[in-house]
C-alpha cells in the first residue's frame, strides 16, 4: 500500500508573523555577536537600544490588530 504524500498548504504570513521572526533573527543576531571574541560593540548598542525595541513595539502593535481582528466588539457591550 502506497502513501501519498499530503500537499502542503501555502499560509499567508500575517503582520504578526514578520515581526515574530523578525525578533527572533535579532534576538539570534545578538546573541551570536555576544559569543565572538571580537564582537562588533556598536552593532551590539544599535541592536541592544534601537532595532529590538522597535521590533517589540511593532510585534505588540500586530499582536493587538490580530486580536481586534480575531475578537471584534460587539455594538453596546
Amino acid at each position: 500500500m502506497k502513501r501519498q504524500a499530503k500537499k502542503a498548504r501555502a499560509v499567508k504570513q500575517t503582520r504578526f508573523d514578520h515581526w515574530l521572526i523578525q525578533l527572533e533573527s535579532l534576538a539570534s543576531e545578538f546573541s551570536d555577536l555576544l559569543d565572538q571574541p571580537s564582537a562588533d560593540h556598536e552593532r551590539l548598542w544599535a541592536i541592544r537600544l534601537r532595532e529590538l525595541p522597535e521590533a517589540v513595539r511593532s510585534l505588540e502593535w500586530a499582536m493587538k490588530k490580530a486580536q481586534m481582528k480575531a475578537l471584534p466588539l460587539e455594538g453596546g457591550q
